[in-house]
């Protein structure tokens, strides 16, 4: 649960990246891949999209992959999916490596 991490809700809410990023505290911002498993038990799609949101209003860059029928963390089960995630994240890095 949230409170075995953060200790409180308040702790939660600080911590938010959404209000990081929003609230100018994040001076600059990396590129941002995001992965959004369709079947997402943990991560509601709202909270998804107000990271998102948030990332472009302070004109960070994003990518945005959706991985339909995929749960949580699929990527740690040989997941169908494994693999494209796996040549996403890797090409992800290369791109936006200082070390191309």
């Amino acid at each position: 649960s949230h409170e075995g991490f953060f200790g409180t809700e308040e702790t939660m809410r600080e911590a938010s990246v959404p209000r990081v990023v929003t609230s100018g505290e994040a001076e600059s911002l990396p590129p941002l891949l995001i992965v959004q498993p369709g079947e997402d038990a943990n991560v509601p799609v709202e909270l998804t999209f107000a990271l998102m949101k948030s990332w472009q209003g302070r004109d960070g860059f994003l990518e945005y992959s959706h991985f339909p029928g995929e749960p949580h963390a699929f990527n740690i089960k040989n997941s169908e999916a494994t693999p494209l995630l796996i040549e996403l994240l890797v090409d992800f890095a290369r791109r936006h490596s200082n070390n191309r």
